[in-house]
C-alpha cells in the first residue's frame, strides 16, 4: 500500500499506483479516479483506512500516523490530464 492513493470522497476506494511508470501516467491514473464530486474525510477513515488495517491485521503501532491531503482545482484534473 506504499504507492496507493485514495480520493477523499463519500465512496472512497484505493487507487493503486505503479511506481515504475512515469509522472504523466501516474497523474492520469489519479485524475481518472472517481471522487464523486464530494469530500468526506470521515468516510476515508471509516470505510477505507480502518477496514484495510483490520483486513491486514495491522498492529496499532503500524497504523497510518499521517495523511497528506493534496487539493487541486478541477482544471488540474481536466480532460487534458
Amino acid at each position: 500500500m506504499d504507492s496507493d492513493v485514495g480520493p477523499i470522497s463519500g465512496t472512497p476506494e484505493v487507487v493503486a499506483l505503479d511506481p515504475d511508470v512515469g509522472l504523466v501516467e501516474t497523474a492520469e491514473r489519479i485524475c481518472s479516479s472517481s471522487w464523486g464530486m464530494n469530500t468526506d474525510f470521515n468516510a476515508v477513515f471509516t470505510r477505507l483506512i480502518l477496514p484495510l488495517a483490520l483486513e491486514n491485521k495491522l498492529k496499532p503501532e503500524d497504523m497510518i500516523k499521517r495523511i497528506f491531503v493534496y487539493v487541486a482545482t478541477l482544471s488540474v484534473c481536466s480532460n487534458e490530464c
